[in-house]
């Protein structure tokens, strides 16, 4: 009998069609398995929005920033009470209260607005979960300046200080922790501490953490916009980043008692209305891509601020402007010469740690100091008439 002969031309068109099935079924694993990797590829910096919850109540809030370069990382506190006007609710509230009424992704989109910085990832764990996570990768290392001996709430809390690995069950006390001495941002700088802590762990114990056992407790326990198999893509980045050159930062700002849906609560309004928060923010990040090596870190820079105008206050409010970039601050007051008509930037140690200053304030006078300086600073401001509270005004 005589074979039928296939067309050709159908072969081809089969072949194609497999091919395009291939392509397409790979294209599409590929968007679903990659999405950090291809993040970075485009991108040096990863942001991710950190935050802890009990139940719908959010405690903790953080924009952790991963420099793929670098290997370095920024950690960015979000205050609980942080007031902002929030146009979606109509109202001044704080802008916690979007994540309890509207979800996770409202509240991180509302960040993306305050910041105009995109934060495409974020992940949430409730304070039990966190506590079974941590007991999962063998608790969370902490160097703890000061001892924690308290009682609080029928239950004693003791903490020594030193190197120390919280457990689960401690690990939620020296969060939820606030000592009646504390000071600005001591319950902040807990909070930073046990994140870095925490993150580090995570990336030491990846191995685990992508066992079925492991994978198990985390899809239990984690709410995200990432599946686990790109979750666990980013906590191999925690693996290798510099944890001694982390740097942190906190909104600052004046705090006001204001009505709200929950009655009178005290808000915390970030200074010239977020704007300061947004540029030390960039900056900051910007800052991640150098070697702390090759920087001199604002925040090692010991600072003296001295108010040459009559302008009332005005070295109070530059130490809240340089404190947001995490200057230090050492002393702030009048100057003789209350009529100054430029400011000065004057550098005692070195001309890079006056240039950074200067930059801060945009500052054109850098002056080398006489080599004495008795607050033993690093750099002295002089403000003068051409500073506006925030920079040196150009053409003055």
């Amino acid at each position: 009998m005589k074979q039928r002969k296939i067309d050709p031309s159908v072969i081809l068109i089969i072949v194609m069609v497999i091919v395009a099935i291939v392509f397409s079924v790979l294209l599409f694993l590929q968007v679903r398995k990659d999405r950090i990797t291809q993040y970075a590829e485009s991108n040096a910096t990863i942001p991710v929005l950190f935050t802890l919850s009990r139940g719908e109540k959010l405690l903790v809030s953080q924009i952790i920033v991963i420099h793929t370069e670098s290997k370095r990382l920024g950690i960015f506190e979000i205050p609980y009470n942080m007031g902002l006007i929030l146009s979606e609710l109509g109202r001044v509230d704080r802008v916690s209260i979007i994540y309890e009424e509207q979800g996770p992704e409202a509240f991180r989109s509302r960040l993306e607005s305050f910041y105009a910085f995109e934060i495409p990832f974020r992940f949430n764990l409730d304070l039990d979960g966190l506590s079974i996570v941590s007991d999962l990768i063998g608790g969370v290392p902490l160097e703890i300046a000061n001892a924690i001996d308290v009682q609080d709430e029928g239950r004693f809390i003791r903490i020594p200080n030193g190197d120390v690995v919280l457990d689960g069950q401690k690990s939620l006390p020296f969060l939820e922790y606030i000592g009646l001495e504390d000071a600005p941002g001591d319950r902040s700088e807990r909070q930073f501490s046990f994140s870095k802590g925490f993150f580090r762990q995570l990336g030491r114990q990846i191995s685990l953490l992508q066992t079925p056992e492991a994978e198990s407790i985390l899809l239990r326990n984690l709410e995200s916009n990432l599946d686990l198999e790109n979750f666990l893509n980013l906590l191999t980045l925690f693996q290798d980043l510099d944890y001694d050159s982390v740097v942190t930062q906190r909104i600052l700002g004046s705090e006001r008692i204001v009505q709200t849906p929950e009655g009178e609560i005290p808000l915390l309004f970030p200074h010239f209305e977020g704007q300061l928060a947004r540029d030390s923010f960039q900056q900051t990040i910007s800052s991640l891509a150098l070697s702390p090596n090759l920087e001199t870190d604002l925040r090692t820079l010991r600072v003296e601020i001295l108010n040459g105008t009559r302008v009332t206050g005005l070295a109070r409010r530059t130490r809240d402007l340089l404190s947001n970039y995490g200057v230090q601050v050492i002393s702030f007051g009048n100057a003789e010469d209350q009529n100054t008509e430029f400011t000065q930037v004057i550098y005692h140690t070195s001309e890079e740690a006056g240039q950074k200053i200067a930059e801060l304030i945009r500052g054109q006078s850098l002056i080398p100091g006489s080599g004495t300086n008795p607050e033993k600073a690093d750099v002295t401001i002089i403000l003068g008439r051409d500073f506006d509270g925030w920079y040196v005004r150009e053409g003055r």
